[in-house]
């Protein structure tokens, strides 16, 4: 897949179905940890905890987390980062350490942002 340049808007939203695809994984990834996490505390919280399903849901996060980093290691190798300050929102970076691109998923669809919103 080629990279994408702001020189090049159709080239960059040709991309925008992968990444809404990898966007939405992440979200739903995001949610299930969150929910085997909490799941975990409660179950820890008991007095009578039953750790044989502490340690299978251990073994859904250790699942969910691997699967996380993959879909996270796969935007990556496209020069593609997660933007820790916004949700389901996606940074390609230029060559010289600068945000060139922001995609974020929204209810609406997965739209290229603004350049003054990139960073």
């Amino acid at each position: 897949m080629s990279h994408p340049t702001p020189e090049d808007p159709r080239a960059s939203d040709r991309v925008a179905p992968f990444l809404r695809s990898i966007a939405v994984e992440i979200e739903e990834r995001t949610r299930a940890i969150r929910g085997l996490e909490a799941r975990i505390d409660a179950l820890a919280r008991k007095r009578r905890s039953n750790l044989g399903e502490i340690g299978r849901i251990e073994a859904e996060l250790s699942v969910q987390r691997r699967e996380l980093r993959m879909a996270t290691e796969e935007l990556q190798r496209l020069g593609w980062t997660v933007a820790e300050a916004l949700p389901a929102c996606f940074l390609h970076w230029d060559g010289e350490g600068d945000a060139d691109l922001a995609y974020q998923l929204v209810r609406t669809g997965f739209h290229r942002r603004a350049d003054d919103q990139a960073a």
